[in-house]
């Protein structure tokens, strides 16, 4: 395979994987404000409740991982969310910075993140599947 078809696979796959964070932010924000409207009706005329989902709406990956770790009960979820913020920061930061070299990557480098890359993009979706289950959870017990 020539060079730069390999490289644009690299784009596409770079490109597919940093939509996939996008996407899982998306899937968190959605959750935490279904949660916090459910949690203010449910406690609205017994207690004060002043939390909102707007509040995270131009929040970091890491700080919805958080928030969203003290409303699901899925700690294995929780854990790989938790595991993703590195490797998505890293994704976002170091393998993104590789399209634009001069000079392009060492072949064996090259591949490390090729590879990093289409391994992440299963967890990716792996991880949106299983958010859009909780959050399918969430809204059927008050429909």
């Amino acid at each position: 395979m020539k060079t730069r078809d390999k490289e644009e696979i690299y784009e596409k796959g770079l490109t597919l994987a940093l939509s996939g964070y996008q996407l899982i932010e998306a899937s968190l924000k959605l959750y935490l404000r279904n949660y916090f409207n459910i949690a203010r009706y449910l406690i609205s005329d017994q207690l004060y409740f002043g939390f909102d989902g707007k509040d995270y709406d131009n929040a970091p990956l890491g700080k919805l991982v958080s928030v969203f770790a003290k409303t699901c009960p899925d700690n294995n979820l929780v854990s790989e969310l938790k595991a993703e913020i590195s490797h998505r920061n890293h994704i976002a930061h170091q393998a993104a910075l590789n399209l634009y070299r001069k000079e392009p990557l060492p072949k064996e480098q090259f591949s490390e993140l090729s590879d990093e890359i289409e391994n992440h993009s299963r967890n990716i979706t792996s991880l949106l599947s299983r958010l859009n289950e909780i959050n399918q959870q969430l809204k059927s017990r008050f429909e």
